[in-house]
């Protein structure tokens, strides 16, 4: 098997290793620290990372779970 088709899955093995999160559970970090004020919208997460909104939700709740995020209301809607 090509090395390419190997690299995704050990990449995620060494992350969950070194940090305990997913490929997925970091990403979504990644985009949080880059939106501005750190903070998006749900359904801006789950568009963004083309997951469904329940994936989205389920990840936001153990990065919460772990310390890592705060749900916090929108102002404008409390969502």
């Amino acid at each position: 098997m090509a090395l390419i088709m190997l690299l995704p899955a050990r990449l995620d093995a060494q992350l969950r290793r070194d940090s305990g999160l997913s490929h997925f559970e970091y990403w979504t970090l990644v985009m949080l620290s880059e939106a501005p004020g750190s903070a998006l919208r749900m359904t801006a997460l789950a568009r963004d990372s083309a997951a469904s909104a329940s994936r989205v939700s389920h990840v936001i709740a153990r990065l919460e779970q772990h310390g890592l995020v705060r749900r916090i209301p929108a102002p404008a809607d409390g969502r």
